[in-house]
Parts: structure tokens; C-alpha cells; sequence
């Protein structure tokens, strides 16, 4: 190493939020097909395990600049929020074959009808990782501000998909007489 040139900033660092995100939904989808993991539910493996690791991810890639610097942290936040959000909405559109009570062949029609749950998913990521970002110094409460705000965040994404697809039923409901 030269005496005049600076080290190059460690790269592994920005791999750490990926590898949570992508990790966290492998092991949801396993946790859905196996749907009992050792003493526990699927349901429970999932807030216990897969969960945390997808909400913490955010405070992670902000964090990640106090050894990269900002800019690739930032590249990396920007990566994950619009690839998550994109991701969320690209499976909506693949499952989802009804609106309401109507059934649905036209995929476009079904990704304009998802996409407010995927922008406010990416968007609170995002966010969440900017906070970590700007409170870098601190990284203790950065972790856990930027972890408040994306839980804050998921619960957003929730009530966005919970405004989409309202809790109908498709039943007949039988006349009297």
C-alpha cells in the first residue's frame, strides 16, 4: 500500500441489507410451504424470524455508510426500496385474479390496482434507511429510530393493501320468501 494513497472502503458491508431482505422472504416462502417449522407455525416462524429480519434491514443499509461512505450506502438504500417495492407488486400481480368480487385476466389492470402497496412499501423502506443514514453517528439509536420507522412503515403497507382489497364476500346472500 502507498504511503499517499488511501484504502478503498470495505464493499461487504452494503451486501448485509440484501442478504437480510432476500434471506427474509426465502424463509417466509419456505415457513408457507413447509407450514410447520420445528414446535412452531408458520405464522409464528414468521413474526419470530423472517419479519424482523426484512424490518431491520433498512436501519442496516443506512448504517452500512459509517463503513462505506454515504454514496454507495445510499445506491444500496435506493436499490433495496424500489427492488422491494417492485418485487411486492410483481407478486400481487401474479397471485391476485380478482378485484372485489370480479375476476381479472388483465395483468396490466391488476399491477395499477397493486401498485400504491408496493410505492408505500419501497417509500417506508426507503425512509427507514434514510433515518439510519442521517443518525449514523449514533448507531445505536439510529438501529432502533430507523427500525421504529420501519415497522411504522409495515404497518402503512398493511393498511394500504387492507384499503385495496377490502374484506368482501363473494357470497350470494339468499332473498327472503
Amino acid at each position: 500500500m502507498d504511503v499517499g494513497r488511501a484504502e478503498a472502503p470495505p464493499f461487504w458491508p452494503l451486501l448485509i441489507a440484501p442478504l437480510l431482505v432476500v434471506g427474509g422472504i426465502v424463509l417466509l416462502w419456505i415457513s408457507n410451504e413447509l407450514v410447520v417449522i420445528g414446535p412452531f407455525d408458520r405464522a409464528t416462524f414468521g413474526w419470530a424470524v423472517p419479519i424482523p429480519m426484512i424490518l431491520v434491514a433498512p436501519a442496516v443499509a443506512g448504517l452500512a455508510a459509517r463503513l462505506t461512505g454515504d454514496a454507495p450506502a445510499r445506491t444500496v438504500l435506493v436499490g433495496l426500496a424500489v427492488g422491494l417495492g417492485a418485487f411486492i407488486d410483481l407478486w400481487l400481480t401474479i397471485v391476485v385474479d380478482r378485484i372485489g368480487c370480479n375476476p381479472v385476466s388483465d395483468k396490466a389492470g391488476v399491477l395499477a390496482y397493486v401498485a400504491p402497496i408496493g410505492i408505500v412499501a419501497g417509500l417506508g423502506f426507503f425512509l427507514a434507511g434514510r433515518v439510519a443514514l442521517r443518525r449514523r453517528e449514533r448507531p445505536v439509536a439510529a438501529f432502533f429510530v430507523a427500525t421504529a420507522v420501519a415497522i411504522a412503515a409495515g404497518v402503512a403497507t398493511l393498511m394500504t393493501f387492507a384499503a385495496e382489497f377490502q374484506g368482501v364476500t363473494c357470497v350470494p346472500v339468499p332473498s327472503p320468501g
